[in-house]
Protein backbone atom coordinates (compact mmCIF):
# COMPACT_ATOMS: atom_id res chain seq x y z
CA UNK A 1 0.00 0.00 0.00
CA UNK A 2 1.28 3.47 -0.87
CA UNK A 3 2.66 5.51 2.00
CA UNK A 4 0.96 8.85 2.48
CA UNK A 5 2.82 11.99 1.51
CA UNK A 6 3.29 14.18 4.57
CA UNK A 7 4.08 17.79 3.75
CA UNK A 8 3.92 20.83 6.00
CA UNK A 9 2.11 23.74 4.35
CA UNK A 10 2.36 27.32 5.58
CA UNK A 11 5.46 26.72 7.71
CA UNK A 12 9.14 26.47 6.77
CA UNK A 13 10.44 22.90 6.90
CA UNK A 14 13.57 20.94 6.03
CA UNK A 15 13.33 17.61 4.25
CA UNK A 16 15.47 14.66 3.31
CA UNK A 17 14.55 13.76 -0.29
CA UNK A 18 15.63 10.47 -1.83
CA UNK A 19 15.03 8.17 -4.77
CA UNK A 20 16.68 5.30 -6.62
CA UNK A 21 16.49 3.91 -10.13
CA UNK A 22 14.45 0.91 -11.18
CA UNK A 23 16.14 -2.44 -11.69
CA UNK A 24 18.17 -4.85 -9.61
CA UNK A 25 20.43 -3.55 -6.79
CA UNK A 26 23.58 -4.16 -8.82
CA UNK A 27 22.48 -1.82 -11.62
CA UNK A 28 24.73 1.26 -11.72
CA UNK A 29 23.48 3.46 -14.58
CA UNK A 30 24.96 6.75 -13.37
CA UNK A 31 28.55 7.45 -14.33
CA UNK A 32 30.47 10.72 -14.25
CA UNK A 33 28.44 12.33 -17.06
CA UNK A 34 25.09 11.39 -15.52
CA UNK A 35 26.09 12.63 -12.07
CA UNK A 36 27.34 15.92 -13.50
CA UNK A 37 24.07 16.38 -15.38
CA UNK A 38 22.06 15.72 -12.24
CA UNK A 39 24.00 18.39 -10.33
CA UNK A 40 23.54 20.81 -13.25
CA UNK A 41 19.78 20.30 -13.05
CA UNK A 42 19.84 21.08 -9.32
CA UNK A 43 21.41 24.45 -10.14
CA UNK A 44 18.99 25.05 -12.99
CA UNK A 45 15.92 24.40 -10.85
CA UNK A 46 17.34 26.69 -8.16
CA UNK A 47 16.48 29.61 -10.42
CA UNK A 48 12.80 28.68 -10.54
CA UNK A 49 11.92 27.06 -7.22
CA UNK A 50 12.06 28.47 -3.72
CA UNK A 51 12.74 24.96 -2.46
CA UNK A 52 16.44 25.26 -1.69
CA UNK A 53 19.05 22.49 -1.69
CA UNK A 54 21.33 22.54 1.35
CA UNK A 55 23.27 19.34 0.68
CA UNK A 56 23.34 16.61 -1.97
CA UNK A 57 25.02 13.33 -2.80
CA UNK A 58 24.54 11.71 -6.20
CA UNK A 59 25.42 8.02 -6.26
CA UNK A 60 25.57 5.44 -9.06
CA UNK A 61 21.91 4.44 -8.78
CA UNK A 62 20.30 6.85 -6.32
CA UNK A 63 20.53 10.33 -4.84
CA UNK A 64 20.00 12.15 -1.54
CA UNK A 65 19.09 15.79 -0.96
CA UNK A 66 18.59 17.85 2.17
CA UNK A 67 16.35 20.75 1.20
CA UNK A 68 14.50 23.69 2.74
CA UNK A 69 10.93 24.58 1.76
CA UNK A 70 9.64 28.04 2.77
CA UNK A 71 6.36 28.54 4.55
CA UNK A 72 5.23 31.59 2.59
CA UNK A 73 4.40 32.06 -1.07
CA UNK A 74 6.53 34.35 -3.25
CA UNK A 75 5.21 37.73 -4.35
CA UNK A 76 3.55 38.14 -7.71
CA UNK A 77 6.56 40.04 -8.99
CA UNK A 78 8.92 37.30 -7.81
CA UNK A 79 6.85 34.62 -9.53
CA UNK A 80 6.86 36.48 -12.83
CA UNK A 81 10.59 37.20 -12.63
CA UNK A 82 11.50 33.58 -11.91
CA UNK A 83 9.12 32.30 -14.57
CA UNK A 84 10.50 34.56 -17.29
CA UNK A 85 14.12 33.79 -16.39
CA UNK A 86 13.41 30.06 -16.34
CA UNK A 87 11.48 30.12 -19.62
CA UNK A 88 13.35 32.58 -21.87
CA UNK A 89 11.06 34.22 -24.42
CA UNK A 90 7.90 33.61 -22.40
CA UNK A 91 6.00 36.31 -20.55
CA UNK A 92 3.75 36.04 -17.50
CA UNK A 93 1.45 38.94 -16.68
CA UNK A 94 1.06 40.03 -13.09
CA UNK A 95 -2.71 39.58 -13.48
CA UNK A 96 -2.52 36.14 -15.08
CA UNK A 97 -4.40 33.53 -12.97
CA UNK A 98 -1.47 31.18 -13.52
CA UNK A 99 0.65 33.33 -11.21
CA UNK A 100 -1.10 31.83 -8.17
CA UNK A 101 -0.57 28.33 -9.57
CA UNK A 102 3.14 28.89 -10.10
CA UNK A 103 3.51 30.52 -6.69
CA UNK A 104 2.27 27.35 -4.99
CA UNK A 105 4.39 25.20 -7.27
CA UNK A 106 7.59 27.09 -6.45
CA UNK A 107 7.43 26.18 -2.75
CA UNK A 108 6.23 22.59 -3.16
CA UNK A 109 8.75 19.74 -2.74
CA UNK A 110 6.57 17.46 -4.88
CA UNK A 111 6.75 19.80 -7.86
CA UNK A 112 10.46 20.34 -7.30
CA UNK A 113 11.10 16.60 -7.34
CA UNK A 114 8.72 16.10 -10.27
CA UNK A 115 10.63 18.56 -12.44
CA UNK A 116 14.05 17.30 -11.30
CA UNK A 117 13.29 13.64 -11.96
CA UNK A 118 11.33 14.21 -15.16
CA UNK A 119 13.94 16.44 -16.75
CA UNK A 120 16.74 14.08 -15.79
CA UNK A 121 14.81 11.08 -17.14
CA UNK A 122 14.13 12.81 -20.49
CA UNK A 123 17.81 13.69 -20.86
CA UNK A 124 18.91 10.20 -19.76
CA UNK A 125 16.57 8.40 -22.18
CA UNK A 126 17.55 10.40 -25.26
CA UNK A 127 21.32 10.23 -24.62
CA UNK A 128 21.64 6.43 -24.41
CA UNK A 129 23.49 4.64 -27.24
CA UNK A 130 20.18 2.90 -27.91
CA UNK A 131 17.46 5.43 -27.15
CA UNK A 132 15.28 4.24 -24.28
CA UNK A 133 11.71 5.03 -23.27
CA UNK A 134 9.72 4.97 -20.07
CA UNK A 135 10.34 5.62 -16.41
CA UNK A 136 13.80 5.61 -14.90
CA UNK A 137 12.87 5.66 -11.21
CA UNK A 138 11.76 2.65 -9.20
CA UNK A 139 8.92 4.49 -7.46
CA UNK A 140 7.88 7.96 -6.42
CA UNK A 141 10.45 9.71 -4.27
CA UNK A 142 10.69 9.24 -0.50
CA UNK A 143 10.92 12.11 1.94
CA UNK A 144 11.47 12.65 5.64
CA UNK A 145 10.55 15.73 7.66
CA UNK A 146 13.57 17.01 9.59
CA UNK A 147 12.27 18.67 12.72
CA UNK A 148 15.03 21.16 13.48
CA UNK A 149 18.58 22.21 12.62
CA UNK A 150 20.06 19.33 14.58
CA UNK A 151 18.06 16.76 12.59
CA UNK A 152 18.96 18.46 9.30
CA UNK A 153 22.66 18.74 10.17
CA UNK A 154 22.78 15.09 11.27
CA UNK A 155 21.14 14.07 8.01
CA UNK A 156 23.67 16.13 6.02
CA UNK A 157 26.52 14.32 7.75
CA UNK A 158 24.91 10.96 7.09
CA UNK A 159 24.21 11.44 3.36
CA UNK A 160 27.63 12.95 2.68
CA UNK A 161 29.12 9.73 4.11
CA UNK A 162 27.34 7.59 1.50
CA UNK A 163 30.30 7.21 -0.90
CA UNK A 164 32.51 6.06 1.99
CA UNK A 165 30.00 3.46 3.16
CA UNK A 166 29.75 2.24 -0.45
CA UNK A 167 33.54 1.82 -0.65
CA UNK A 168 33.88 4.37 -3.47
CA UNK A 169 36.25 6.71 -1.60
CA UNK A 170 38.08 6.69 1.71
CA UNK A 171 36.92 10.16 2.74
CA UNK A 172 33.81 12.11 1.61
CA UNK A 173 36.00 15.06 0.65
CA UNK A 174 37.29 12.90 -2.22
CA UNK A 175 33.83 12.48 -3.77
CA UNK A 176 33.17 15.19 -6.34
CA UNK A 177 29.43 14.48 -6.71
CA UNK A 178 28.55 15.49 -3.16
CA UNK A 179 28.30 19.02 -1.83
CA UNK A 180 30.94 18.37 0.84
CA UNK A 181 33.37 17.08 -1.77
CA UNK A 182 32.85 20.23 -3.86
CA UNK A 183 33.46 22.40 -0.82
CA UNK A 184 36.61 20.44 0.11
CA UNK A 185 38.00 20.76 -3.43
CA UNK A 186 37.13 24.41 -4.10
CA UNK A 187 36.51 26.06 -0.75
CA UNK A 188 33.07 27.09 -2.03
CA UNK A 189 29.84 25.30 -1.17
CA UNK A 190 27.73 24.81 -4.35
CA UNK A 191 24.65 26.19 -2.56
CA UNK A 192 26.37 28.49 -0.08
CA UNK A 193 23.62 31.18 0.08
CA UNK A 194 21.02 28.60 1.10
CA UNK A 195 23.27 27.16 3.83
CA UNK A 196 23.86 30.67 5.19
CA UNK A 197 20.18 31.65 4.99
CA UNK A 198 18.57 28.47 6.29
CA UNK A 199 20.92 25.90 7.83
CA UNK A 200 23.27 28.08 9.87
CA UNK A 201 20.43 30.03 11.56
CA UNK A 202 18.73 26.74 12.44
CA UNK A 203 21.90 25.60 14.22
CA UNK A 204 22.31 28.70 16.37
CA UNK A 205 22.27 27.84 20.06
CA UNK A 206 23.03 24.18 19.32
CA UNK A 207 26.47 24.41 17.74
CA UNK A 208 29.16 27.15 17.75
CA UNK A 209 29.04 27.71 13.99
CA UNK A 210 29.01 31.23 12.56
CA UNK A 211 30.19 30.48 9.02
CA UNK A 212 30.18 27.77 6.38
CA UNK A 213 33.92 27.35 6.92
CA UNK A 214 33.37 26.47 10.59
CA UNK A 215 30.45 24.24 9.72
CA UNK A 216 32.32 22.11 7.22
CA UNK A 217 35.59 22.18 9.14
CA UNK A 218 33.70 20.44 11.95
CA UNK A 219 32.30 18.00 9.40
CA UNK A 220 35.78 17.24 8.11
CA UNK A 221 37.03 16.69 11.66
CA UNK A 222 34.16 14.29 12.37
CA UNK A 223 35.10 12.21 9.33
CA UNK A 224 38.82 12.33 10.16
CA UNK A 225 38.03 10.76 13.53
CA UNK A 226 36.72 7.69 11.70
CA UNK A 227 40.17 6.66 10.51
CA UNK A 228 40.72 2.88 10.62
CA UNK A 229 42.04 1.67 13.93
CA UNK A 230 40.70 4.57 15.99
CA UNK A 231 37.77 2.56 17.36
CA UNK A 232 36.42 -0.97 17.40
CA UNK A 233 32.70 -0.30 17.09
CA UNK A 234 31.17 1.37 14.06
CA UNK A 235 29.70 4.81 14.63
CA UNK A 236 26.28 5.81 13.31
CA UNK A 237 28.04 7.57 10.41
CA UNK A 238 29.57 4.32 9.24
CA UNK A 239 26.46 2.17 9.44
CA UNK A 240 23.75 2.09 6.81
CA UNK A 241 20.58 3.12 8.64
CA UNK A 242 17.15 2.63 7.06
CA UNK A 243 15.44 5.29 9.16
CA UNK A 244 16.91 8.06 6.99
CA UNK A 245 14.94 6.77 3.97
CA UNK A 246 12.06 4.90 5.64
CA UNK A 247 11.34 7.33 8.45
CA UNK A 248 8.63 9.93 7.96
CA UNK A 249 9.65 12.31 10.73
CA UNK A 250 13.01 12.77 12.49
CA UNK A 251 13.69 15.27 15.25
CA UNK A 252 13.14 15.75 18.95
CA UNK A 253 10.70 13.38 20.61
CA UNK A 254 8.22 16.23 21.12
CA UNK A 255 8.37 17.27 17.45
CA UNK A 256 7.98 13.71 16.22
CA UNK A 257 4.96 12.96 18.42
CA UNK A 258 3.32 16.34 17.73
CA UNK A 259 3.73 15.82 13.98
CA UNK A 260 2.30 12.31 14.26
CA UNK A 261 -0.72 13.65 16.12
CA UNK A 262 -1.15 16.44 13.59
CA UNK A 263 -1.41 14.06 10.65
CA UNK A 264 -3.27 11.26 12.43
CA UNK A 265 -6.69 12.08 10.85
CA UNK A 266 -5.25 11.16 7.44
CA UNK A 267 -3.04 8.23 8.40
CA UNK A 268 -3.02 4.93 10.20
CA UNK A 269 0.08 3.90 12.09
CA UNK A 270 1.35 0.34 12.31
CA UNK A 271 3.79 1.03 15.12
CA UNK A 272 3.33 3.29 18.12
CA UNK A 273 5.63 5.92 19.53
CA UNK A 274 8.85 7.54 18.49
CA UNK A 275 12.00 5.41 18.47
CA UNK A 276 15.25 7.00 19.64
CA UNK A 277 17.85 6.54 16.91
CA UNK A 278 20.89 8.62 17.86
CA UNK A 279 22.49 9.95 21.03
CA UNK A 280 21.33 10.60 24.57
CA UNK A 281 20.03 13.64 26.39
CA UNK A 282 20.27 16.86 24.34
CA UNK A 283 21.98 15.03 21.47
CA UNK A 284 19.28 12.43 20.90
CA UNK A 285 17.06 12.23 17.83
CA UNK A 286 13.84 10.30 17.39
CA UNK A 287 12.17 8.79 14.35
CA UNK A 288 8.57 7.92 13.52
CA UNK A 289 8.05 5.28 10.81
CA UNK A 290 5.58 2.92 9.19
CA UNK A 291 2.72 5.17 8.16
CA UNK A 292 0.38 3.95 5.45
CA UNK A 293 -2.66 5.52 3.85
CA UNK A 294 -6.08 4.60 5.19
Amino acid sequence: MRRARIKVVGEPMMYHLYNQVAGIPSDRPFGKVEKEKFVQLLHKLDGFFLVKVLSYTVMSNHFHLVAYAPGTLPSTEEVCRRYEEYYPGRKLSLKDPKVAVYARRMVDISWFMHDLQQQFTCWFNRTRPIRRRGSLWADRFKHTLLGDGKAAWTCVKYIEMNPVRAGMVKHPSDYRYGSFGVWAATGVHPFAPHVVDHLLPALQGMYPFSSIAQLFASLSNAYDELRPGTHTRKSWLERRARYWVDGLVIGSELFVLDTAARFRPYLRKKKHGAARIIGHGPDELFCYKHYVQI
